[in-house]
């Protein structure tokens, strides 16, 4: 009887080295993926965190700005101070606002309410930078003693070049307030005197230059006459004496129109939020409500 004997066949070298290198092409692969699935997780997290402390501050300047008031404040010697102020070489700006939300009113549901101190919803309120940092400084009272320290809080990192313009009266910029004309003036009192818009611009290493308009609800609009501006009758431009018969309005003023050096404050113009400084129509201030773009 014959026997035949089979002989075992094993892969071959090559067939071992191809298939080392797919394998190894594949690992790298996936390494790969997940190392830029990693890093654009990192990232997003990382615009998460500074949109997310951009729109925090932009919700805290808001509210401190747009609820400024006037209402003048003593500082540790006992010197009257503008409720508006830029001229501090310490802070960027000093201001009073209003809103601030008193404790009593939050717990009133409370049984031991005698023990929580009673405050004022006026609050002192100062922004300055400090290495790259725009720090927000208040008060807990307003007319201050000497021992009274500003509680400090960081609103926004990698911050810089940040200035500040305000819209007085005239309907001119200011970057001093209160302004050298009224210093100079004696006619306004520049402990009690707000601007009509204050501008805030600043430099943000991601987002870049950044520029928001707040129009102040405390700033109340000046009582004019009846006939403020307007010839009297019998001169020329004044009454029904034009010829064209427009009682002495400006052809820029009729049908609502407004010219070039006046500013809308009723938000008409309405932007949101921080945007990049430069946009708007010349001669107009767009005032926002919030948000960003």
């Amino acid at each position: 009887m014959i026997m035949f004997q089979a002989h075992a066949r094993g892969f071959t070298l090559l067939e071992i080295l191809i298939a080392i290198t797919v394998t190894a092409i594949i690992g790298v692969g996936t390494v790969t993926l997940l190392s830029q699935t990693i890093r654009v997780n990192d990232v997003l997290e990382l615009r998460g965190g500074q949109l997310r402390s951009l729109q925090l501050a932009d919700s805290v300047i808001s509210r401190d700005y747009e609820q400024i008031i006037a209402r003048p404040v003593r500082d540790g010697f006992g010197d009257l101070q503008p409720a508006v102020r830029t001229t501090d070489t310490t802070y960027d700006i000093q201001f009073t606002r209003t809103g601030w939300r008193d404790p009593r009113q939050l717990l009133q549901n409370l049984k031991d309410m005698d023990q929580i101190p009673i405050r004022s919803e006026l609050q002192r309120v100062a922004y300055a930078i400090e290495e790259e940092e725009l720090i927000r400084y208040y008060w807990p009272v307003l007319d201050q003693p000497q021992e009274s320290e500003p509680v400090r809080q960081v609103l926004l990192s990698e911050v810089s070049d940040f200035s500040i313009r305000l819209l007085d009266e005239n309907n001119e910029w200011q970057t001093d307030w209160p302004t050298a004309a009224q210093l100079g003036s004696g006619k306004v009192d520049i402990n009690t005197a707000i601007p009509r818009i204050i501008e805030v611009n600043f430099t943000h290493r991601v987002y870049g230059r950044l520029q928001r308009l707040f129009a102040l609800a405390g700033y109340e609009q000046p009582i004019m006459p009846p006939n403020a501006g307007q010839p009297a009758a019998g001169q020329p431009g004044g009454g029904a004496n034009n010829p064209d018969g427009t009682d002495g309005q400006n052809p820029g003023q009729q049908g609502g129109q407004t010219d070039g050096g006046q500013v809308p404050i009723d938000g008409s113009q309405s932007g949101g939020g921080f945007q990049p400084e430069g946009e708007g129509g010349a001669g107009q201030v767009p005032i926002d409500s919030g948000g960003f773009q």
